[in-house]
């Protein structure tokens, strides 16, 4: 066996306080990932050496869902439907001062597309926020 006097103090994951003896925790080095670790449920380490360990604060809750406004599946719907026909008329009227302004046909071409294109993306946006609301809890 080794002697007591060959043992490196280094091989230990503690080392003595200075003030009262007892064992602490050895303090990490930071390294740059130190946000991914912040973010572990395990205890941050104290940077004091004599600071108590804090009790944890309780995260601030959502509100509960008897607050929250209830949307029926036909009014969503009728929602949907409406905002479709404002956000069509409103690229209709913008589609047609473009074209008007363009001269090529090409261009022309290449606004048409662009015109369905954004209906398509405001339309599908809608269907998705639908989508959110039923899980949400709508009737």
């Amino acid at each position: 066996m080794s002697s007591i006097k060959s043992i490196n103090p280094t091989d230990f994951d503690f080392e003595l306080s200075s003030t009262d003896g007892s064992p602490r925790p050895r303090v990490p080095k930071k390294r740059k990932f130190a946000k991914v670790a912040e973010k572990s449920s395990a205890p941050k380490p104290a940077s004091d050496s004599n600071a108590k360990p804090t009790a944890k604060v309780p995260k601030k809750s959502l509100p509960p869902k008897a607050d929250t406004p209830k949307f029926t599946k036909p009014a969503i719907d009728m929602l949907i439907k409406h905002c479709e026909r404002i956000s069509y008329d409103n690229m209709q009227i913008q589609a047609a001062i473009v074209k008007t302004q363009l001269k090529s046909d090409r261009l022309r071409i290449a606004a048409a597309r662009l015109e369905n294109d954004t209906i398509t993306k405001k339309v599908e946006a809608l269907r998705l926020e639908a989508e959110l609301l039923l899980r949400n809890g709508v009737e």
